[in-house]
């Protein structure tokens, strides 16, 4: 599937299906979309937006694009607090604790690119995380803070 046909699709109007989001976000991981045409597929979408199937997909098709983890035992709903980084990461720092004391597991793992400033916050060391160390905090803290490595 092409690029330039995703796009126009979007910029017509037409809504999109789950393979054409499906293309777009595996063009992202694997780097087969320029920057420009990404450009032009986040332009289509802001003017012509998406609809709840469509931001449903878009969501799944970018939490398998990478290793998604399950952990079923916990005794709570496991939760994830996404951040874009951007305007840096305050809201993660407040809202993980918030929905830990309503009984929410939160196992915020911030991205390479994101200037990582809740683990900067929330942890003492700089060395990789696994993620059994993870699991294991979360599991007794409720909430826990890593890096993508």
């Amino acid at each position: 599937m092409l690029a330039q046909e995703i796009i126009r699709a979007k910029r017509d109007g037409r809504k999109l299906t789950e393979v054409q989001i499906e293309n777009f976000v595996l063009g992202l991981v694997d780097n087969s979309w320029s920057e420009g045409q990404v450009a032009a597929l986040g332009m289509a979408v802001f003017l012509r937006g998406m609809d709840r199937d469509e931001c449903v997909a878009l969501t799944r098709a970018m939490m398998h694009s990478g290793r998604v983890m399950s952990w079923p035992d916990m005794p709570g709903p496991v939760l994830d607090k996404h951040s874009s980084g951007g305007v840096g990461d305050k809201v993660s720092l407040m809202l993980a604790p918030l929905v830990a004391a309503c009984g929410g597991y939160v196992p915020m793992i911030s991205g390479r690119g994101l200037g990582i400033p809740v683990a900067r916050a929330t942890s003492s060391t700089r060395s990789p995380v696994t993620t059994a160390h993870l699991r294991r905090r979360c599991w007794t803290r409720s909430c826990a803070a890593s890096v993508a490595r």
